[in-house]
C-alpha cells in the first residue's frame, strides 16, 4: 500500500462531487420594509388560554403554575440558601372542572 501525500488528499477532494447542495443565504431585506412577523411568546399563548378558560362554565378552577428554582438572599446580602418551586415536568397550567376531573396544560 502506498502513502499519499496530503496534496494528493486534496487533488482528488476536488474532483468528487459534493455530498450535498449548498443551503441558499437568506435575501437581505431592503431599507424601508417592515421586519417580518414573529411568533407568539410563550407568556402571550398562556395568557389568552387562560382568559378563555376563566370564561368557560365548565371550569371551576384555572391558575398558572410557575416553576423554577433560585437562591434567596440573606441579612448580610449574601447568598442565604437555594430554593425550588414546583416540580421538573409541571404542566403550565393546572386547574378543576365543574365535574372534579383536573385540567392540566403544557404550553
Amino acid at each position: 500500500m502506498t502513502r499519499r501525500a496530503w496534496t494528493d488528499y486534496l487533488a482528488t477532494q476536488a474532483i468528487q462531487p459534493a455530498l450535498f447542495e449548498p443551503t441558499a443565504q437568506p435575501k437581505k431585506r431592503a431599507k424601508g420594509k417592515s421586519r417580518p412577523t414573529h411568533a407568539p411568546l410563550e407568556k402571550d399563548i398562556q395568557r389568552i388560554i387562560l382568559a378563555a378558560l376563566h370564561l368557560h362554565p365548565k371550569v371551576a378552577r384555572i391558575e398558572r403554575t410557575n416553576t423554577g428554582a433560585g437562591k434567596l438572599l440573606g441579612k448580610n446580602g449574601g447568598h442565604s440558601r437555594f430554593i425550588r418551586f414546583g416540580f421538573p415536568g409541571q404542566p403550565d397550567i393546572t386547574g378543576l372542572a365543574t365535574d372534579g376531573r383536573v385540567i392540566a396544560i403544557e404550553i
